[in-house]
């Protein structure tokens, strides 16, 4: 018997982000969504879909050799500003969107 995993704290942010974001603009595709039992599915991939695109896109720039070579203090900064830019990256490409695109078809 397989267990799914339980949610990270990352994703379930962003799931419950995007479930405000479609209450607040989209209440017919939310109601569309639950009423065929699929919303929990929905919203958990959607988390999962965020999450990983911004740990995909703090990865590259933490592990960029300019980032390397910069003073920790320095470089801690700078990636506080790097995680502001990606998680509105994020919430632009997959948030805040009426159906995230791997959702779409």
């Amino acid at each position: 018997m397989e267990t799914e995993s339980q949610p990270t704290l990352l994703e379930r942010q962003y799931s419950e982000e995007h479930l405000r974001f479609l209450r607040e603009t989209n209440p017919k595709l939310l109601r569309k969504i639950t009423q065929s039992g699929t919303l929990d599915q929905y919203l958990r991939t959607v988390g999962e879909q965020a999450a990983s695109m911004e740990i995909h896109m703090m990865m590259q720039q933490v592990r960029s050799p300019a980032e390397m070579a910069l003073p920790h203090l320095e470089r801690m900064e700078r990636l506080q500003g790097y995680r502001q830019a990606v998680k509105e990256i994020v919430q632009h490409d997959l948030i805040f969107q009426p159906v995230p695109r791997a959702q779409k078809g």
